[in-house]
């Protein structure tokens, strides 16, 4: 393995960052933040740290569906702590989210987009008393949901929606 990081540590930065850019953001901030000063600068970057998406689109069925619980964790616990202050959006699936959120403080997140949500999701996670809406409420501008159909048909998604905005 250091032979094949010797290799990559000879290639310039416009080489690495180009080599980068071909990936999902998620795996580039994963695979090098920690591993020297050098890629801890590069991936610093606002286009790796601007949006964040923290969730997978599965190739044969084209939905998203949630990361591994290693790559969420240590997103929780390093990655995320580490560029808080740059990231302006955060892409989440619904089993991860509260995690994520309650990570670490995000004080220039101003777009917050769902992969896929139901009544349920929204009514726990954006009403009541531990709602980590809250938490961004202040600087929270943009709120995407993408919806699945409603698990209740006696709760209307307008009616649920409505209780979020207000």
């Amino acid at each position: 393995m250091n032979h094949s990081l010797g290799h990559i540590m000879d290639l310039p930065d416009e080489m690495i960052i180009k080599i980068w850019n071909n990936l999902n953001n998620i795996d580039v901030l994963y695979s090098f933040v920690g591993v020297n000063k050098r890629f801890d600068k590069l991936v610093r970057d606002l286009f790796y740290t601007r949006s964040i998406q923290l969730a997978k689109k599965d190739s044969k069925t084209n939905k998203y569906c949630a990361l591994p619980d290693l790559i969420i964790d240590r997103s929780c616990l390093n990655i995320l702590p580490q560029i808080h202050q740059y990231i302006e959006c955060l892409i989440l699936e619904p089993i991860s989210t509260e995690r994520i959120l309650l990570s670490t403080m995000y004080p220039r997140l101003h777009k917050l987009i769902f992969t896929k949500i139901n009544t349920d999701f929204v009514l726990h996670h954006f009403t009541g008393p531990t709602c980590p809406a809250e938490f961004v409420e202040p600087v929270l501008q943009h709120f995407l949901p993408r919806v699945e159909p409603v698990l209740d048909p006696a709760i209307p998604a307008a009616s649920v929606f409505l209780r979020i905005i207000v």
